[in-house]
Order: structure tokens, then C-alpha cells, then sequence
């Protein structure tokens, strides 16, 4: 690469791809507004035996649902698979002292686990997402009907 940059890379990656860095000292490689069109796997497959490792590093983890307000923290020992549904972006990819990743977008599952075979799906539940607007709907219900009570107490609500 130029050390003036302006290079450009196009990387097309087969199942269970690797990459492997090895950097000068004080060497910086990064990109933002990486958009993502397949399953991002965050673990290693060790060659010949197929085994998975993980490649998580670091107790700061975390995986957050913005438009339901829940997040997940990652044990660093779990395997990670994103499925992006559409949109996603690797928004910020560095190398220095490991691999760091931003990712944003919207992700049609998330799992996470010990193993491959182990794998459990960390999306929000449709019931906790109703669970947390359900005390504003009781209130509604129990305004309305608050209201129908003292239009029948008035006599404005005909009898039927």
C-alpha cells in the first residue's frame, strides 16, 4: 500500500475465512461504512479438526438493541454470529492491539454461545418489548373507561 494512501482494497472472503495481521510498529490499518451482506461470524475454526474458538477478546463486549432500550453483555469465551437483515454497517474497523469493531444496523438474529452447536438466539422477545409499554396501555384502558363510566352516571350514553 502507498504510504500517501489513496489505495483502495476489494476483499471477497469464502466460509470460514481468516485473516491474520502482522503489523509494523505504530502501524494503523481502519475503514468506517463497511456495509456487511452476509452472516458475520465471530469465531476461529482450527484447520483440520474443524474445532471453533473464539476470537471475542476483553470484558467490554456488549451487543445493544437501541429501539428497545436492551443490550447483552458477550462472555469472552461465547462464539458470536450476527445475521444483518439489512443495513448494516461495520461503522468502525481498527487494528491496533487487536481488532476493534463498531457495528450498527439492523440484524434479523444475534446468537451467542459456548460452543457451535450451542448457539442461543439474544434478540428481544416481542412480550418484553409489550412488557415495557404495557403499564401505558393499562392507563389508557383505565382513562377510557373512567370516561364512558361518568357519561353513563351523567345520562349522556343511551341505555341499549
Amino acid at each position: 500500500m502507498s504510504p500517501r494512501g489513496g489505495d483502495s482494497i476489494f476483499l471477497a472472503t469464502a466460509i470460514d475465512s481468516r485473516f491474520d495481521f502482522d503489523l509494523a510498529p505504530q502501524s494503523a490499518i481502519g475503514d468506517t461504512q463497511i456495509p456487511a451482506i452476509g452472516e458475520l461470524r465471530f469465531w476461529q475454526v482450527e484447520p483440520g479438526t474443524g474445532n471453533t474458538k473464539t476470537v471475542l477478546l476483553g470484558s467490554d463486549n456488549k451487543i445493544l438493541f437501541e429501539k428497545v432500550n436492551q443490550s447483552f453483555a458477550l462472555d469472552e469465551a461465547d462464539l458470536l454470529l450476527l445475521i444483518p437483515k439489512s443495513d448494516f454497517y461495520l461503522r468502525r474497523f481498527a487494528v491496533r492491539d487487536g481488532i476493534q469493531l463498531n457495528l450498527h444496523g439492523i440484524v434479523s438474529d444475534a446468537e451467542s454461545g459456548a460452543g457451535a452447536g450451542a448457539l442461543e438466539s439474544r434478540m428481544p422477545s416481542l412480550f418484553v418489548q409489550m412488557g415495557r409499554i404495557a403499564p401505558a396501555w393499562g392507563m389508557v384502558l383505565t382513562a377510557v373507561t373512567l370516561i364512558f363510566g361518568i357519561l353513563s352516571l351523567l345520562g349522556w350514553l343511551a341505555d341499549k
